[in-house]
């Protein structure tokens, strides 16, 4: 049997549906890969300090953060056994792998 968690080469089947959704919903699409650019641009790599890897980081984890953010307040209120699966699924996103899809764009 085959333990190996993930869905269609994505970490799970709650990224994997998420990001689904946010690349075939044109809006979104262009409203999340123009926040990647403006995030990636929020931190320079011209700081002497900051090497393109701590900057890719930093930018990275900034535009998970907002997906995250967003996905939470954009989520109905529901209640009982629907409103804890839907918290589930949405708990189980990684927002990261997705962050990283759209800033290797």
């Amino acid at each position: 049997m085959n333990n190996e968690k993930g869905y269609q080469g994505w970490s799970s089947y709650s990224t994997w549906v998420v990001n689904l959704w946010m690349s075939n919903e044109e809006d979104t699409y262009r409203y999340w890969r123009e926040k990647g650019r403006e995030i990636s641009e929020t931190f320079p790599a011209s700081v002497e300090l900051v090497s393109p890897h701590q900057q890719y980081k930093t930018a990275r984890v900034a535009l998970a953060d907002d997906m995250n953010e967003h996905y939470k307040e954009e989520m109905p209120e529901l209640d009982g056994m629907w409103g804890d699966l839907l918290s589930s699924a949405l708990g189980e996103v990684d927002w990261f792998e997705i962050a990283d899809s759209i800033l290797e764009e």
